[in-house]
């Protein structure tokens, strides 16, 4: 599970995503992708663990007021090592040798 911790309010969490539970430990990865077709007030975070990954808007209004997207969720045949991101693409690198290009 993925939660946002506000830097105004370190005490408090709000959940963003859960993914699948997985027997095994997998790396926990997340990637600011820069979307210039969203206003200056939403952020564009790529999060990934085990086998899926998911692209997810996020829009901070202040206070305890944000706001959460889910556009894409993708689950893949390997678990995820590593990825970068460079709109409108997200590269992923899997522990078979294989990089799946998203968009």
């Amino acid at each position: 599970t993925f939660y946002a911790v506000p830097v105004y309010k370190p005490d408090s969490q709000i959940k963003m995503l859960t993914v699948q539970q997985s027997s095994q430990v997998h790396p926990v990865l997340i990637e600011q992708v820069h979307d210039p077709t969203l206003e200056l007030t939403w952020s564009t975070l790529v999060l990934a663990s085990g086998r899926e990954a998911s692209v997810v808007d996020m829009q901070f209004l202040g206070d305890d007021n944000v706001h959460f997207v889910t556009r894409d969720t993708t689950t893949l045949p390997s678990p995820i090592l590593n990825m970068a991101g460079l709109y409108p693409w997200v590269a992923l690198l899997t522990s078979d040798g294989l990089v799946s290009l998203r968009e």
